[in-house]
């Protein structure tokens, strides 16, 4: 998660990237890079807000601009370090959402539909982590397709 997170982090120029990942209701952080990224266990509320509306919709959210935008919590935004546009794609599983990855920026309109598409293939590979990890009982082994997934990370999405 570390590695999708930072490669977020670096192919769309954002300030910070988070995964937050849970059940019904809320979600948590569990892996993050950059200043403006929400702390490891940070709740990750989903009763509205983007993060719900993703969830909701199974499908990717964009707010060009924090300060006009009705489905942000403005001042989380100020508390994250003056945030002024968010990216988020669902972590999909057969049944629903199984997490978010987000990218943050202190620019508005900062991300774009390459930036989206970027974060939708990391989404994929995260989620093939995620499976792979819930079906290992232990979570030491992760199988060959996975690893060459997460191998694939330095082809598909270079760093910047």
């Amino acid at each position: 998660m570390n590695l999708v997170v930072k490669r977020a982090l670096d192919t769309t120029g954002s300030t910070g990237a988070a995964i937050a990942i849970g059940t019904q209701g809320e979600m948590i952080c569990w892996a993050m890079s950059g200043p403006t990224a929400p702390p490891l266990g940070a709740p990750v509320p989903l009763d509205s807000g983007l993060s719900g509306e993703c969830v909701r919709s199974r499908r990717a959210q964009r707010c060009n601009d924090t300060e006009s935008d009705p489905r942000v919590n403005r001042e989380a935004c100020a508390r994250l370090g003056g945030i002024g546009s968010i990216l988020l794609v669902p972590l999909l599983r057969r049944s629903g959402v199984r997490g978010i990855l987000e990218v943050f920026s202190t620019r508005p309109h900062a991300f774009d539909d390459t930036d989206e598409y970027v974060l939708e293939l990391l989404a994929v590979i995260a989620s093939m982590a995620l499976a792979e990890f819930a079906e290992n009982e232990a979570g030491a082994r992760v199988s060959r397709s996975t690893a060459a997934g997460v191998r694939a990370l330095s082809f598909l999405v270079p760093p910047v």
